[in-house]
């Protein structure tokens, strides 16, 4: 028995250095795409796009690429996706598209810098806010 373990011992590390180095790609990636978001959002709207068109455009753009990578890592997503038709749309348009959309307005106003030190020190307003109207 001690024999299997050794065995399978070098293969399981190797797997586990190889989904280590996956998840690292894909939260460079992540970081790389939310980090170009807003001046992306920004040049788009000094070109005359609303914010609405740069939320529309991002959250198509973004559908298509986890379709386009749901149909290879999970190919029967679609059915899934399709039986939680109104879960998905709602988790789609209040969160995200909500989210981005207040993010894109505050761009179109302020300076990416600006908005994005709003979007982190949302929470501390918020507990400030509450702690100043109600004590």
């Amino acid at each position: 028995m001690a024999a299997d373990l050794t065995q399978s011992s070098p293969r399981a590390g190797a797997s586990q250095a190889h989904q280590f180095q996956m998840g690292l790609l894909f939260a460079i990636g992540s970081a790389l795409a939310f980090g170009s978001s807003g001046p992306f959002a920004k040049s788009l709207m000094e070109a005359g796009w609303s914010p609405t068109a740069a939320v529309t455009a991002r959250l198509a753009g973004g559908a298509l690429a986890m379709a386009v990578f749901a149909s290879f890592v999970r190919p029967g997503w679609l059915v899934e996706a399709r039986a939680h038709a109104r879960t998905v749309v709602l988790y789609g348009l209040v969160p995200i598209a909500g989210a981005q959309l207040f993010y894109y307005n505050a761009v179109a106003h302020l300076s990416v810098g600006v908005a994005l030190l709003l979007e982190y020190t949302a929470p501390i307003l918020v507990v400030g806010w509450l702690w100043a109207t109600t004590r």
